[in-house]
């Protein structure tokens, strides 16, 4: 099982809600990355399951550039290609039917956790995919995909688009994306969600990362030997060496042997202690440091995890998102306080309005809705944030807004 990091999502075509969401910092490079975004439609569940396409699309402040993923050819049915899996198999997240077309001759191989094989009929595939090539088939967890599509619909109420978010599809800085619905029977209609950011950075592993070493000062030490033994020789021409490993507990030395025509030196650097180990890698478990010798070879493999044991998010999770709305509000209840968000670096709004809002959660978060009036005054920063019971805006000076909704979710 792939070790992601699953990142959930609100954004509803018209209000701009996952802007108020505590996305975490991305890092440039990383390709396990999942986006679980919940389309609503002025809070309401959107339901996706008539859609013929959806697209996401990505702007980058890194590089100026804008990428798009969708779900072109995504939850296709197996069995409209002619392949089919072990009856006794069920498939899990991203196992893979690949097919090897050579000539019209079928070559069909599986991997993956959760099939130990599949069958072809020629007939059914080759009038699908008759060029010569090799053809992947991956399941998205809920349903088969042909190619690497990254963009999926699920949920109970088919409104959670799941993004396997490549690594080209953001960058270090600001990251802007929108998701893109079309529908009608050939497409013909698009409705562009509202829009929401996410930062990036770059990872501090780079091209020229040491690799902490204990010996390390003893490497050091030998090449000032190395380098005085250099100067030292060079007036005798070209000096000649050997080099002889030791035993883990023996002393590193350089010895060096001059004649008044040559120079020779000698190495002695003791071995790593331990050997490689045949044992098959720990699964995950309480953190310890170990007493054996024995070092892992580089092409070891450890045990999959399950989702329980990486506290892993899955679509059910996701789905089960409490809503508060509220619709009623009494100005003269509202509490004003002198404070200012940690976010007004300038101070421009220092008064925060305390709403009553019964069963919001301070672990909540919520979209509020402001007349038009309030919205186009400038008088509020677009902030907003939960309390016990309540929901907090700033202002520029007491003066109440007209507020028409409160949606809060967890």
């Amino acid at each position: 099982m792939s070790i992601l990091k699953t990142i959930p999502i609100t954004l509803d075509l018209k209000r701009v809600g996952a802007q108020a969401q505590a996305l975490p910092t991305l890092v440039e490079g990383d390709n396990g990355n999942v986006f679980l975004i919940t389309m609503t439609d002025d809070g309401e569940p959107l339901d996706l399951s008539t859609a013929s396409r959806i697209i996401c699309v990505f702007s980058k402040t890194s590089d100026g550039k804008t990428v798009e993923q969708d779900t072109k050819d995504a939850n296709v049915s197996l069995d409209d290609y002619g392949l089919a899996i072990n009856e006794a198999d069920t498939p899990v997240l991203n196992d893979k039917i690949i097919v090897i077309n050579a000539g019209g001759n079928l070559t069909v191989n599986v991997s993956g956790s959760g099939i130990t094989g599949a069958t072809v009929d020629a007939e059914k595939f080759l009038a699908k995919l008759p060029d010569d090539g090799t053809y992947e088939f991956i399941y998205n967890g809920e349903s088969w995909q042909y190619g690497n599509h990254s963009v999926t619909i699920g949920g109970d109420n088919h409104n959670i688009v799941t993004v396997a978010l490549r690594s080209a599809s953001f960058g270090a800085g600001t990251n802007n994306c929108e998701v893109q619905v079309y529908s009608g029977a050939d497409g013909e209609y698009l409705v562009t969600s509202a829009n929401f950011n996410f930062k990036g950075r770059k990872g501090i592993m780079n091209d020229e990362t040491l690799v902490a070493e204990d010996r390390y000062p003893i490497l050091v030490s030998l090449i000032a030997d190395a380098t005085n033994a250099w100067n030292n020789a060079r007036p005798f021409g070209n000096p000649s060496a050997t080099l002889e490993m030791l035993d883990p507990d023996e002393d590193a030395y350089v010895n060096l042997n001059k004649t008044s025509t040559s120079v020779e030196w000698e190495f002695g650097i003791p071995k790593a202690e331990g050997s490689p180990s045949s044992e098959l890698p720990l699964a995950l478990g309480v953190a310890d440091a170990g007493t054996s010798l024995l070092y892992s070879r580089d092409d070891h493999v450890h045990p999959m995890p399950s989702a329980t044991d990486v506290g892993a998010a899955t679509p059910a999770d996701v789905t089960a998102i409490t809503e508060i709305k509220i619709t009623s509000f009494d100005p003269s209840d509202y509490v004003w306080t002198s404070n200012t968000h940690s976010s007004d670096t300038d101070g421009a709004f220092p008064y925060r309005c305390a709403i009553p809002a019964t069963g919001v959660l301070a672990s909540m978060m919520a979209e509020v809705v402001f007349g038009t009036a309030s919205a186009m005054s400038g008088l509020y920063a677009p902030i907003c944030e939960c309390g016990s019971g309540v929901v907090y805006i700033w202002a520029s000076e007491q003066t109440a807004p007209t507020v028409l909704s409160i949606l809060a979710h967890k």
